[in-house]
C-alpha cells in the first residue's frame, strides 16, 4: 500500500518533480550502470540517487548533506572522500558514485536484505540496528524508524518501478538530457577556471559543470599532486596547448615561501586569515610542522592580484541572504559563493562567510602619511587596506606593525593611525612630554614606542596612576632605535 501511495503521488502532486527527475536522469544514467556495474552492484540502486537527489551533483540538504549521493561529510570521509579548501568529492558524480556502491555494499554484507540496507542508507547503521533490536524483528515494514525513513523505502520501490517503464505511468514525452561525456587533461599545475574554459571556447558555468567538485576559481594547486579536469570531447589538446604558455601569475592567487621563524600561525597574521584556511589550502596534516623554503598557497579575493582587499568574517543573521549580503559589502552574490565554497544560496543563521571587501579608489592625492612627536611615520589607515599591503608600502614586516602598535589582532579600520617606521637615530635621547586630555600611559606609551611599564617606571609611577593634564613625563626615546 505505501508503495502504490507513492506511485499515486509521483503521478499526481509529484507529477512535475518527477518529470524533472526523470529529464536530468538522461545525463548521468550510463555513468552510474557503469560503475554500479564494474563494482557488482544491483542496477536498480541507480534510483537513490533519484530520491536523494534528483541526479543533482550540487544538491545540498538542511542535514549538511552533499551531492548527488547525498553524503555527510562523516560517511564521505569513510568512504574516502575528500573535502578540502580546493574539491568537496561529495559532489563529484564519479567518485561519490562509487563509494555509494562501496557504502551500499557494506550495509547490505551486514543486514543481507536490500530494505533494511536502504533504511540504513538514510538514517544510519546504528538506528537500524537498534530499531531490530527493539522490535525483536528484521522485518522492514514491522520496526519503529523515523518517519522519512518508513516513506524513504516505499519511495525507492516507487521510483524503480515506474523508471524501468515511465510511458506506462503517463510520462511517455519526457525528453531526457543527453549522456555525460567527456575526456580528463591531467594537470600538472593550477589552472584557472575561467581562463582554461576561455581557452577552449566555453562558458566558466559549463567548465563547472563537468568539474562540480571544484570549491574554487582555480584546480587544486597542491604540490606533488595532478588534478584531472573533465573537458568537453576533442578539447583536451586543446586546453594543454594554452595552458603550457601561461605564467605563473595566471596559476594562482598567492604564492608564499616559508621564513626561518615561520609558523601556520604567523603566516596566517600576516596576510589576515584564519590557520585553518591556510591549513586546508595546502592539505597540511599536521599544522606545527613547516619547513624552511616549503611553498604554500594562500586563498584570497577570487582574481584579485593582491591582497589590498581585506578579509572580513561575518555570521550570518536570521533573514540574511546571499543577495543581501552582498549588498552590503559591496561585492557579487556569486564571488561570495565562491569565497565560501556555496554550491547553491542556501545559508544558514549562526554560519560564518568570509567577505573579501574590495579596496575603494582614493583620490589621487591623498595624503596618508605624517610624523609624530617622536619622528615616527605614522600612516592613516584607507578603507580596503590590509596590514600586509601596508608592510609592503613601507617595507617593514607585519611583525613590526603589531610591535610598534601595540596590535592584539590584524583587524584595522578606516582612519586608523599606525607607526609604520622607527623613530630617527638622532631622536636618540630623553625627552619630556605634556600630557593631554584623553592622554594614558598606554597612548603615551604607545605613541613612543615604549613599554607601558617601562614608561611607569621611567617616571616612578604605577600604572594606575591617573594622569592630570599638563603634567610632564619623560620619554626615553633610546628605546625606539633597534
Amino acid at each position: 500500500a505505501a508503495v502504490a501511495a507513492s506511485i499515486h503521488f509521483f503521478q499526481t502532486r509529484g507529477r512535475q518533480t518527477f518529470a524533472v527527475w526523470l529529464e536530468r536522469s538522461g545525463r548521468y544514467r550510463d555513468l552510474i550502470l557503469d560503475i554500479l556495474a564494474e563494482e557488482g552492484m544491483p542496477r536498480d540502486l541507480i534510483y537513490v540517487a533519484m530520491i536523494e537527489s534528483g541526479f543533482k551533483p550540487n544538491a545540498y540538504s538542511r542535514a549538511r548533506a552533499v551531492g548527488m549521493w547525498q553524503f555527510i561529510e562523516h560517511t564521505g570521509k569513510l568512504e574516502g572522500l575528500r573535502k578540502t579548501h580546493w574539491v568537496d568529492e561529495r559532489r563529484d558524480p564519479v567518485r561519490a558514485t562509487r563509494a555509494a556502491a562501496r557504502h551500499m555494499r557494506r550495509l547490505y554484507d551486514h543486514f543481507g536484505d536490500w530494505r533494511l540496507a536502504l533504511a540504513a542508507y538514510n538514517a544510519g547503521l546504528g538506528r537500524v540496528s537498534r530499531a531490530i533490536q527493539r522490535s525483536g524483528t528484521r522485518d522492514f515494514w514491522a520496526l519503529d524508524l523515523p518517519r522519512e525513513t518508513r516513506n524513504y523505502v516505499p519511495l525507492f520501490m516507487a521510483v524503480a518501478i515506474m523508471g524501468k517503464d515511465p510511458g506506462l505511468f503517463g510520462f511517455d514525452e519526457v525528453q531526457f538530457e543527453p549522456p555525460l561525456r567527456f575526456e580528463t587533461v591531467d594537470l600538472q599545475r593550477a589552472v584557472r577556471l575561467e581562463k582554461a574554459a576561455e581557452c577552449m571556447g566555453l562558458s566558466t558555468a559549463a567548465l563547472r559543470q563537468l568539474n562540480p567538485e571544484l570549491r574554487q576559481s582555480i584546480t587544486p594547486p597542491q604540490q606533488g599532486r595532478h588534478y584531472d579536469l573533465r573537458v568537453p570531447p576533442g578539447k583536451r589538446q586543446t586546453l594543454l596547448k594554452c595552458s603550457a604558455d601561461w605564467p605563473a601569475e595566471e596559476l594562482a592567487w598567492h604564492y608564499y615561501k616559508v621564513k626561518r621563524n615561520d609558523s601556520i600561525w604567523s603566516i596566517a597574521r600576516e596576510f589576515g586569515i584564519s590557520t585553518k584556511v591556510i591549513v586546508e589550502a595546502n592539505s597540511i596534516a599536521d599544522p606545527s610542522r613547516i619547513y624552511l623554503g616549503q611553498k604554500l598557497y594562500i586563498p584570497g579575493a577570487a582574481g584579485a592580484q593582491s591582497h589590498s582587499a581585506m578579509s572580513t568574517r561575518y555570521t550570518i543573521k536570521p533573514g540574511d541572504s546571499l543577495s543581501r549580503i552582498a549588498q552590503r559589502y559591496k561585492v557579487r552574490v556569486a564571488d561570495l559563493k565562491q569565497w565560501n565554497g556555496l554550491q547553491s544560496n542556501v545559508i544558514r543563521a549562526g554560519d560564518q562567510l568570509t567577505v573579501w571587501a574590495p579596496p575603494k579608489v582614493q583620490p589621487a592625492r591623498l595624503q596618508t602619511t605624517a610624523v609624530d612627536p617622536a619622528g615616527r611615520t605614522i600612516h592613516t589607515i584607507q578603507a580596503g587596506e590590509s596590514l600586509w599591503g601596508i608592510a609592503r608600502r613601507y617595507n617593514v614586516r607585519v611583525e613590526d606593525l603589531h610591535r610598534w602598535n601595540g596590535l592584539a589582532s590584524s583587524t584595522i579600520y578606516p582612519g586608523q593611525k599606525l607607526a609604520v617606521g622607527r623613530a630617527p637615530a638622532a631622536l636618540s635621547q630623553d625627552q619630556h612630554y605634556t600630557v593631554s586630555a584623553g592622554d594614558t600611559l598606554y597612548s603615551i606609551a604607545q605613541k613612543f614606542g615604549l613599554e607601558v611599564d617601562e614608561l611607569a617606571r621611567l617616571n616612578n609611577m604605577s600604572l594606575s596612576t591617573t594622569l592630570l593634564v599638563g603634567t610632564n613625563l619623560k620619554v626615553k626615546l633610546t628605546n625606539l632605535v633597534e
